[in-house]
């Protein structure tokens, strides 16, 4: 049997600057046969692009309880 010791989840984009970092923070994991779940970020790191009206971003979260089960 494997053992999931660690997992990481990781994800990004390009959004609108009207969008705070809890709301960028926001993710869905699905998985074949499973019910997915909503993820909220550990991290959130964003930059607004100068002169230009929206944010890159990347967020980070532990996922290890999550697909363990």
């Amino acid at each position: 049997m494997t053992q999931v010791r660690h997992a990481q989840l990781y994800w990004g984009a390009i959004a609108d600057n009207n969008h705070s970092d809890d709301v960028l923070g926001k993710a869905r994991l699905d998985r074949p046969s499973k019910t997915g779940v909503a993820i909220t970020a550990e991290r959130t790191w964003s930059v607004s692009r100068p002169g230009g009206n929206f944010t890159w971003y990347q967020s980070t979260a532990d996922v290890t309880d999550t697909v363990s089960n």
